[in-house]
């Protein structure tokens, strides 16, 4: 299924989004980590859509890997991040949680995205952080850093703001 310019999937849009998910019906679905904690999250997705805005799924579902014939892809997410995921799949955003979490659901969004290609996702979070920018504990700083490529926007982002903080 041809949809639009490569170029659409670097910003959410919901028109976009309309499109995709009129013309095909095919899901998948995504599920959260387990977790002692709490339950795992299980989503239907639109399987077009989730290919559309991330290279990796579109290699992972359509592709010659193994995983194409998955029905569930469990994601490196809590389940409440899993549904953050999906409510910025469809609606292009995701809702504020609390102060003292947010940073580290943002964080987790976007080392999502940053693994699997996600560029909207990443920049819907960037300019979220932007604009909401508190400085982080140190141990958040560690894993998220830790976490991320060397050359990561949020990693970049991160270390520049903290050295900014010390000054």
């Amino acid at each position: 299924m041809e949809l639009m310019e490569p170029y659409d999937r670097r910003i959410w849009r919901w028109w976009v989004m309309s499109y995709i998910i009129s013309k095909s019906h095919d899901a998948i679905q995504i599920k959260s980590q387990d977790d002692d904690s709490e339950s795992p999250s299980i989503a239907t997705v639109n399987k077009e859509l989730l290919c559309f805005y991330s290279p990796y799924y579109t290699a992972a579902i359509k592709g010659s890997f193994s995983e194409c014939h998955k029905k569930v892809f469990t994601l490196r997410l809590s389940a409440l991040q899993t549904q953050m995921f999906v409510e910025w799949l469809y609606i292009g955003r995701y809702e504020y949680v609390s102060p003292q979490n947010d940073d580290i659901h943002m964080c987790a969004l976007y080392i999502l995205a940053d693994q699997t290609d996600i560029i909207a996702l990443r920049r819907t979070i960037m300019a979220r952080m932007r604009f909401c920018y508190r400085p982080m504990t140190p141990g958040l700083m560690v894993r998220t850093v830790s976490q991320l490529p060397g050359g990561s926007g949020l990693r970049r982002y991160l270390l520049e703001e903290a050295v900014a903080e010390q000054m």
